[in-house]
Parts: C-alpha cells; structure tokens; sequence
C-alpha cells in the first residue's frame, strides 16, 4: 500500500487567530521559515522560539503588507522536515503538511532576489531597487546577501 505523500491538517481555529495557528503548525513540525502571498504583497517570516517575526517588527517604519487573513492568499511554513501550505479554497480555508520523505526525489535550486541597496536589521535584509525604490525584506537566514560593484 502506497503511503500518501500529504497529510491534510484542521483549520478549524484559524478565523480566530491566524498568527497562533500559523506558530502552532511551525512549532508541531519544527518548521522556520514562512512564506506569504496576500493581495497587498509577499511577506517572509520566520519562526523563533515558538513566536512568528515579520519585517514589520523588523522594519516598523516602512509601509509593508501585513499579515492578515482577509488579504491572505496563501501561506507557506517551511524548515528542514515539512512544509506546510495553507490556501483559500472559494470561501473556505485549506491547508495540508508534506513531511520529508526521503524516498521523494526533488531538485534544490537557489533563488535571486535583486536589490542595489540592503539594509539588516534583526534578522532581516531590506533589499530595495530602482527609482521606485521597490522594497523585499528577506529573512536572513535563508538569504545570501553579495555585493556587486
């Protein structure tokens, strides 16, 4: 019998607080990172002694997007062992764990994220580019910051 590679998890308490349900998963599945795509922007965070940390408390100064459910599109919760997606299904919220599995065969690859200036700040780099000053904070565990001259 073939074991199945996602494990559907509750979304029952999410409506009530979405940033407890999102500590909640990271801490059950030792899972760091989070990645979110909301209707006003992408927000990274990541998960610290059992307390989720944005670039708003990084950057409290900057306008950026904040986490809230009713501009969430989906969410993804991420680390070594698991990743954890959450999305909006019509009216109704999904969301499913993969675990590693060793037997699954995947393909690494790095990202690039471009920036002209960076800025670091608790565990935080604020990239931003271009006269429009476009702004991406990343967390900077899982980014690699090269200056280019």
């Amino acid at each position: 019998m073939m074991k199945k590679l996602c494990q559907e998890i509750s979304t029952d308490n999410l409506n009530e607080n979405l940033i407890v349900w999102i500590e909640k998963q990271a801490n059950q599945s030792q899972l760091n990172y989070l990645l979110i795509h909301g209707e006003d922007g992408i927000i990274w965070g990541k998960c610290e002694n059992s307390e989720l940390i944005t670039p708003n408390q990084a950057f409290p100064n900057e306008n950026l997007p904040e986490l809230r459910l009713e501009t969430l599109q989906q969410c993804r919760i991420f680390g070594e062992k698991a990743e954890v997606l959450l999305w909006r299904k019509t009216n109704n919220w999904k969301a499913r764990l993969i675990p590693d599995n060793s037997n699954v065969d995947y393909i690494p690859e790095e990202q690039i994220i471009w920036g002209t200036k960076g800025e670091e700040q608790n565990g935080f780099t604020f990239l931003s580019d271009g006269s429009e000053e476009l702004k991406h904070p990343v967390t900077r565990q899982n980014s690699k910051v090269k200056s280019q001259k």
